[in-house]
């Protein structure tokens, strides 16, 4: 945090400065600042105490939805398993309850179109922890539909204690081709 000092103005009986607190963009959270006794002593030589100035929370950081783990994928042998992608909410002051991540406003592309009605999603019940809310998204239709496949998690869907607001995730997936050529006579 950096902090800087204006000059001090005298008046009768007072002496102001302004301080000036920057740096938020990066670093968030309870804020004191701690005046040390002694820094004002008046004309009889009687110093100060310490003053301590609580200015409380200040949070400007996103959250943010993560992959958390591997992402599991249907096999050839086994091209009826789903995908698997555990996300994860994170945020330092995150208010779990304000999660509104619903199944519809994840969006699955299939080759760069929209892959509804070709592919299913299904959105695990919300697991709350410390500072962080889960989920788990599978994708099913793997036997009938394949290629490249891109995963979004909208913007907006997670917000912390300030109001701060999450950015899209887009999370690219291998190409998936589970589907086994056919002879045809």
């Amino acid at each position: 945090i950096g902090r800087s000092l204006s000059e001090k103005t005298v008046e009768t009986n007072k002496v102001s400065y302004v301080l000036t607190l920057s740096g938020f963009e990066t670093a968030s959270g309870d804020v004191n600042v701690l005046i040390p006794g002694g820094t004002l002593i008046d004309e009889s030589n009687n110093p100060s105490v310490d003053y301590n100035v609580n200015l409380g929370r200040i949070d400007t950081i996103k959250p943010e939805w993560k992959v958390e783990g591997e992402i599991s994928y249907p096999t050839l042998d086994n091209n009826k398993a789903p995908v698997t992608i555990n996300i994860k909410g994170t945020d330092l002051f995150l208010d779990e309850t304000k999660s509104n991540l619903k199944v519809e406003d994840i969006v699955v592309t299939l080759n760069g179109n929209d892959a509804t009605g070709k592919i299913t999603k299904n959105l695990s019940d919300k697991v709350t922890g410390t500072n962080e809310v889960s989920y788990t998204l599978t994708l099913t239709g793997f036997d009938t539909a394949s290629g490249i496949v891109v995963v979004t998690i909208p913007k907006d869907s997670l917000e912390d204690e300030s109001q701060n607001k999450n950015e899209a995730l887009e999370i690219p997936l291998r190409a998936i081709d589970v589907i086994r050529p056919e002879w045809k006579y």
